[in-house]
């Protein structure tokens, strides 16, 4: 402080109180240039505000403030960047940068504001700095040391850090001195955000390659949707979902994977990887198809991998172990594995030791429920259209369409104080090689909450014996244990004298020691009354986020009689013939038989399914997906 005697006048000298972490002053950037600053105190004062502008332009001010954390748009040429904070009694702070706009560093990949995975890749590319040639790059998180690559213009890298918010700088020297830097604010996830089951980072693989993952949150919202895209092509959306199973072509050489997740406020996260296309470097010849049974034949060839001879092979399922063959350029070897859908891993290793990958989606299934070859299917039903726009119906029953999804009200349930439904088809969750899944959703409240979806088609007379065959999967634990009754059902109308009630239901009506719902098949034996069969079902073999193959099998008097013979449900493969049948409340043997209802008159001829969910306690809600849905008669 210098004091004027005569006039006495003190004049303050106060150098800056506001410190900026980026950009860096004198430095090349691009726009929308990533500004952090922070200001805890100005001239002795605590800080009320800050602010920023551009050259001679007004004031972006944020109050009340400490620090900013914020993208700014800049034209491009040299500029001065004011960053600004103001005390709390009006005392000015101010810190100016210079920056020069445009020919800096381009980052591909993470992109600025989203959350990654540990490693994370990093692309960025700088072919000038501040119109010089690049002479280097480098990178560091926060304030930390550089990892220099020298004589480059791009960088291609993993890396990791610690998990929470962390800037990553991004660096480009011209060979003349010209200073480049890209800032990017980014929240490293301790538990990846998008985790991604299949391919794995820097997988060989060969075109089509299956893509698996899954995102339950993003920085704390739930996940609303996802997507995918290759190196900076356009994103392949999944919405609404929070899982992605689907299968990606791409042409031979290496790219960059994006797989990404919004949450339901719009935070972005996204999981990068590196994977090598190859062109065909192994031959898989059998299985041929998506549908196994245990045990199956392996047979797949490799005479190269990545241009060099083949030494050995292996084969893996899922997460599991290799089984190798070494030496080998070959595999035919028999392969058991339990019952539902699974990720084969057939592998090959070069004499150099690189690693090529072919994945193959299976779905190995019990072949005792398998449909004769003489069945006949109504289609593939989850593609039917809706009707109503998916909404749900007034009142209880249905209308006279055809070949439409029709939300009901389930008419023979205990009416609850609310319940609505609807459906729609979804592009994720789905089976492989297949682009939609059907969504069943429904809210109640009060007891007796149920709804019902059902798809009529015309009937053919000569369908006697029925196999309702459909996957499904339920996104959420809540789902599950919210659900008390799975219903599936197939109605059969010869004519207006009545309806061939072919109903089936999983009633998880107790708990066990473990708290588990646990329950029973129930068979209809009239349409309206319900009897149990020795078939056992329970909440876990529904579990959240995973597709389940469900088969119930019935038929009725081949004579043309009016009884109902119920014969086998399986659930993921395991079947459970039905031998023995009691009534829920008395516990006395009864036949396993229902009965044509002949008070549901009036109906045209028609044979179509029923999807059906049932609620547990006072309210919630249920999602349900549906693939590969499927009515088989002969």
């Amino acid at each position: 402080m210098a004091c004027a005697v005569l006039l006495s006048i003190c004049i303050t000298t106060v150098s800056a109180q506001v410190t900026v972490s980026a950009p860096i002053d004198g430095s090349v950037v691009n726009s929308p240039v990533l500004l952090q600053a922070q200001s805890s105190s100005c001239s002795s004062q605590a800080t009320g505000s800050m602010a920023y502008s551009i050259d001679d332009g007004v004031d972006t001010i944020f109050n009340p403030a400490t620090s900013i954390n914020t993208n700014v748009t800049m034209p491009g040429g040299a500029h001065t960047l004011h960053v600004k904070a103001w005390g709390n009694q009006g005392a000015l702070c101010m810190k100016d940068l210079a920056l020069n706009v445009g020919n800096g560093v381009a980052v591909s990949t993470p992109t600025n504001g989203s959350t990654v995975t540990n490693p994370f890749n990093l692309q960025a590319q700088a072919p000038s700095c501040g119109g010089q040639g690049t002479s280097a790059m480098a990178w560091s998180v926060d304030d930390g040391s550089d990892t220099i690559f020298n004589a480059v213009s791009s960088i291609n890298t993993s890396l990791s850090t610690s998990s929470g918010s962390h800037t990553l700088r991004v660096k480009a020297w011209g060979n003349s001195g010209a200073f480049c830097e890209t800032d990017l604010a980014l929240s490293v996830s301790a538990v990846g955000a998008v985790v991604v089951a299949t391919p794995s980072n820097n997988a060989t693989v060969s075109s089509p390659f299956p893509l698996q993952a899954q995102s339950s949150s993003c920085q704390g919202q739930t996940t609303g949707s996802m997507a995918y895209s290759l190196d900076s092509g356009t994103d392949t959306v999944f919405d609404p979902a929070t899982s992605i199973n689907t299968s990606v072509t791409a042409t031979q050489g290496t790219h960059t994977l994006h797989v990404k997740a919004w949450g339901n406020q719009g935070a972005l996260c996204m999981n990068t990887l590196t994977i090598n296309v190859t062109g065909g470097d192994i031959t898989v010849t059998s299985p041929t198809g998506t549908n196994v049974t245990s045990p199956f034949t392996l047979q797949a060839q490799s005479s190269s991998c990545q241009g060099l001879s083949t030494g050995s092979m292996a084969y893996s399922i899922d997460s599991g172990t290799d089984t190798i063959f070494d030496p080998a350029t070959s595999i035919n070897t028999s392969v058991s594995v339990s019952t539902g859908t699974h990720i084969l891993h057939v592998k090959a290793w070069n004499t150099s030791g690189g690693v090529c990958v072919k994945d193959l989606n299976i779905d190995v299934v019990n072949n005792s429920l398998q449909p004769p070859s003489n069945a006949q299917s109504l289609g593939v039903l989850e593609l039917d259209s809706a009707y109503n726009n998916g909404t749900a119906i007034a009142g209880c029953g249905g209308v006279s369409v055809q070949n439409e999804w029709q939300t009901q009200h389930d008419c023979g349930s205990a009416p609850a104080n609310f319940e609505d439904g609807s459906t729609s088809l979804a592009t994720s969750p789905t089976l492989p090689g297949h682009s939609q899944s059907r969504q069943f959703h429904m809210t109640y409240s009060g007891t007796g909450g149920a709804i019902r979806w059902f798809d009529a088609h015309p009937n053919n007379s000569s369908a006697f014996t029925f196999q309702y065959d459909v996957y499904v999967f339920f996104p959420l634990a809540a789902d599950v244990n919210n659900l008390e009754n799975l219903e599936l059902d197939v109605n059969q109308a010869l004519d207006g004298t009545g309806v061939y009630i072919f109903g089936a239901q999983c009633f998880l009506g107790r708990q066990d020691s473990s708290g588990q719902w646990v329950g029973v098949w129930q068979v209809s034996s009239n349409g309206a009354h319900w009897i149990n069969t020795n078939a056992t079902c329970s909440q876990s073999q529904f579990a959240a986020n995973s597709w389940h193959h469900i088969q119930v099998r019935s038929h009725r008097d081949l004579s043309g009689g009016s009884t109902i013979f119920y014969d086998a449900v399986a659930v993921d493969g395991s079947v459970s013939q039905i031998t023995s049948c009691s009534e829920p409340s008395t516990g006395a043997a009864v036949s396993c038989t229902g009965q044509k209802d002949t008070n549901a008159t009036g109906w045209s001829p028609t044979i179509g399914p029923n999807f059906q969910l049932d609620g547990r306690g006072t309210s919630g809600a249920i999602t349900a997906y549906a693939n590969n849905f499927q009515i088989y008669w002969w």
